[in-house]
């Protein structure tokens, strides 16, 4: 059995360095690369659809069948069959891999996706308080609150079979607290008070990644953690009145700050978590007083300029690799009493790993351009490699460990 998992694992490490080799920058650090590509896609599915649309609900076909005749209309009211079709651009060029995926709509008054699809892309309002390179994960979502209760209330199928909306289906799950839940949401109108008073965007950063050392040793504690959560608010007076109402019945006190734009409050007992808001955002951390400092930093250089969108997601990969990745394949390494230094050299040396500063950031961003969705992608070509690499070093650890006997 070893024989053969030997065997197994040379095959994949092989397989795979005859792929990222490519990937890898192998002029010593010019930004030259044997792995050059471009490729462009364009599909057009309208009639396609039309067709399915036809085959799914027409008598004549499987809409005899009463129940896929019921999901033929659900995937109608949905916008399924609106999709008419997509474009993809795929460019590896120097030390650079770009994405970007379009999908088409010919969207039907109505339909969730003409909702979902048809939201404004908004202007990120976290980001001017997010200092480019001050971070490891930046990631941020708008339209929150219109999302959640468009989907809420788009159209599926029950168990038993029935059309109904998602929320008459969770109703119905025999919960008493889910239908408090949502009878909370219908009674006060929940979406419409949200929507008065958050802008619906949310984001997260995470400054710095965790010490492993603290966490090994057991002694992590809440300001150990640097990182915010940022939420953009449309009515700051409400917020301060409620902060100001409630807040010392749930041990919140005033925190002093310089800066008459700001209000803040922070937790008795755990000092170190606290939250603050001016006119746009609300941001709250378990190590508040860092978070401030982080955010005034974004001030006084104007933050990021983001174009508008629906989600954004942007990871520093080279802190991601040296500050969380490459520590916690050590602890686990140590913790299956694996040897990994020898077989590390070498596969370091052949898939041609680059230094951790190759990795530069990973960027996700989706917006909805006229109603249809793009998504787009940007990376370093030693993400790939590095991936490969890990891996293939996981793959080296579990045999180790006797995964594979």
């Amino acid at each position: 059995m070893r024989l053969i998992s030997t065997f197994i694992l040379t095959a994949v490490i092989l397989t795979q360095s005859m792929f990222v080799a490519l990937a890898a920058d192998s002029s010593g650090g010019d930004g030259a690369s044997p792995w050059e590509e471009t490729y462009n896609c364009d599909i057009d599915i309208s009639e396609f659809m039309d067709r399915l649309y036809v085959v799914l609900s027409s008598e004549e076909h499987l809409g005899k069948y009463e129940k896929v005749a019921e999901v033929a209309q659900m995937l109608k009211g949905l916008g399924v069959f609106d999709i008419t079709g997509g474009q993809t651009e795929w460019i590896v060029s120097g030390e650079d891999i770009y994405l970007r995926d379009v999908t088409t709509f010919d969207h039907s008054e109505g339909t969730l996706y003409s909702d979902y699809y048809g939201l404004p892309d908004t202007e990120l309002r976290s980001a001017k308080y997010v200092s480019h390179n001050d971070y490891m994960l930046y990631f941020a979502l708008t339209g929150l609150v219109d999302k959640l209760m468009l989907t809420l209330e788009s159209p599926t199928i029950s168990p038993q079979g029935d059309q109904v909306t998602l929320m008459e289906m969770l109703g119905e799950i025999p919960d008493e607290d889910i239908a408090q839940g949502l009878g909370m949401i219908k009674a006060l109108q929940l979406d419409k008070l949200l929507g008065d008073i958050l802008s619906g965007e949310i984001a997260l950063v995470v400054y710095q990644p965790p010490d492993f050392a603290k966490i090994a040793g057991g002694n992590f504690q809440p300001t150990d953690i640097d990182a915010a959560i940022i939420v953009g608010i449309k009515d700051p007076a409400y917020v301060a009145e409620m902060a100001g109402t409630y807040g010392s019945e749930i041990g919140l006190v005033p925190l002093e700050i310089d800066d008459p734009a700001w209000n803040g409050y922070r937790l008795v007992g755990e000092e170190g978590i606290g939250f603050a808001f001016n006119d746009e955002i609300l941001i709250a951390s378990p190590n508040f007083d860092m978070a401030a400092l982080h955010v005034g930093m974004a001030e006084s250089d104007g933050g990021m300029d983001i174009a508008p969108c629906q989600f954004h997601l942007d990871m520093d990969m080279e802190r991601l690799h040296t500050g969380l990745i490459h520590p916690g394949v050590q602890m686990l390494a140590q913790h299956a009493d694996a040897t990994v230094v020898p077989q590390h050299e070498s596969m370091m040396y052949l898939f041609n790993v680059p230094e951790p500063d190759a990795l530069g950031h990973l960027v996700l961003t989706e917006s909805y351009p006229e109603g249809n969705c793009v998504v787009e992608l940007e990376m370093k070509k030693a993400v790939l490699t590095y991936a490969v690499f890990y891996v293939a070093m996981g793959l080296d650890v579990a045999f180790q460990s006797g995964a594979f006997n």
